[in-house]
């Protein structure tokens, strides 16, 4: 039985957080769910963090970082970046020349999370390199179709970062299926400039004309920024059944996706490749459709629309989940873990290396063995445990890298397919 909590949010880490699983009904009964479901944090050492000021752009994820290094209960923020142990820059939201931290000698004890759309990383000139480096968009794409990984993909030094939930777009209860009234709801835009969301959003609206689906909203909201909490935005969410959403045409990773798992509503969403900590799987915690097919979607939409028993699974599971492993307090357990990762394998590399060349070891671009021989020894010691961490940014790249791999290995294969159909088509000399 899950009871209500009140008082403030107070986390354990390490910790399994809530069991989703078992009696998932009884869990989002529960009135006060950002208190009853509590995240599943890994963290074992406690860290003195500075967050540098925010002063242009770049208000909600500096809002959502400091939202996670409040809420991790082994992050202690102190006041000023000479007294911190690790101090944690967010580019897009204070430029250099005006931040606090952009003194040199923090630069190797300084995190980035960088969450600018374009491909470019922060760097600065001068000796020394950050402590970490986290950068959103990992992916190229053009007008929705995925085009292959950054060229930093190859950096060891360069890991992926996906968005989490905020705490205040949680309702404290959970609304059930059966209290929804829109079947539909997609708030997408979509304009010349981003085409995808525009022919998505399209799409729904004829849809819900083909199907004669009266309860629908396809289209902007409002034209509120969304710098803060849009009630009008997420109450549409909150009343949706199922939830169509995209990434933009041409980078993947926005707001919107997490948002829409906070409602609690079946998430439709186009297919994505950013692979992230505990990863969301098609058929248990949502539902992908491919952005180029508008058949594809529609298809997905007779499904869960008709077969509610089945929306109304994955909906539940898809919203557990998050709470569970993608919250802001998650994002920062998650850097932070990988920062103790990093630690741990370069300790174990420069024991192999020998004093001789122990200043130079560096990461190499495939870590699969390496993160193996850190779980082995974790395994193998009483006290080494403290380093057998899961779901690390390193852990999340290897898995970019097999993608990867994998795309290639299919167009291989497809390439010789078609040539071989060439050569089968020619006339015999």
């Amino acid at each position: 039985m899950v009871t209500a909590a009140s008082g403030p949010l107070v986390l354990v880490s390490p910790s399994n957080g809530t069991d989703v699983l078992t009696h998932p009904i009884a869990v989002i009964k529960c009135n006060n769910q950002t208190r009853c479901i509590q995240p599943k944090l890994q963290l074992r050492g406690s860290y003195d963090v500075y967050l540098c000021k925010h002063i242009g752009q770049g208000v909600r994820f500096f809002f959502l970082a400091k939202e996670g290094l409040l809420l991790h209960p082994n992050i202690r923020l102190v006041a000023t970046p000479e007294a911190a142990a690790v101090v944690v820059y967010l580019p897009v939201s204070a430029p250099w020349h005006k931040s606090e931290c952009n003194k040199p000698e923090f630069k190797e004890k300084t995190i980035i999370l960088d969450e600018g759309d374009y491909p470019q990383l922060f760097e600065q000139p001068g000796p020394g390199e950050w402590l970490l480096y986290f950068k959103r968009s990992y992916v190229r794409r053009h007008d929705g179709a995925f085009k292959g990984y950054m060229g930093y993909l190859d950096n060891p030094a360069v890991l992926p970062m996906t968005y989490p939930v905020a705490e205040a777009y949680v309702r404290p209860q959970f609304n059930m299926m059966r209290g929804r009234d829109l079947d539909i709801v997609c708030t997408l835009r979509g304009s010349a400039s981003d085409p995808t969301r525009l022919r998505v959003r399209q799409w729904v609206d004829e849809y819900a004309k083909a199907r004669g689906v009266k309860k629908v909203v396809a289209g902007q909201v409002n034209h509120a920024s969304r710098t803060v909490v849009d009630t009008s935005y997420l109450g549409q969410m909150f009343r949706a059944k199922l939830i169509v959403t995209s990434n933009p045409s041409d980078w993947e990773g926005d707001f919107r996706l997490m948002e829409a798992y906070a409602s609690g509503a079946l998430i439709v969403v186009d297919r994505m490749y950013v692979p992230r900590p505990y990863p969301l799987v098609e058929g248990k915690h949502v539902v992908y459709y491919d952005n180029s097919n508008k058949t594809d979607l529609f298809e997905k939409l007779d499904v869960y629309r008709t077969q509610m028993e089945k929306a109304r699974r994955i909906a539940v599971a898809g919203y557990l989940h998050a709470m569970k492993h993608h919250r802001a307090a998650n994002l920062m357990d998650f850097v932070f873990r990988t920062l103790e990762t990093k630690r741990a394998a370069l300790k174990l590399l420069r024991a192999k290396a020998g004093d001789a060349t122990a200043a130079a070891v560096k990461l190499p671009s495939d870590m699969s063995k390496l993160l193996e021989s850190l779980a082995t020894r974790a395994s193998a010691t009483a006290h080494g445990h403290a380093h057998a961490y899961t779901e690390t940014g390193y852990h999340v790249r290897q898995q970019a890298l097999e993608i990867r791999r994998k795309t290639i290995e299919r167009e291989k294969r497809e390439k010789e397919k078609e040539k071989a159909g060439k050569g089968k088509g020619r006339a015999p000399v």
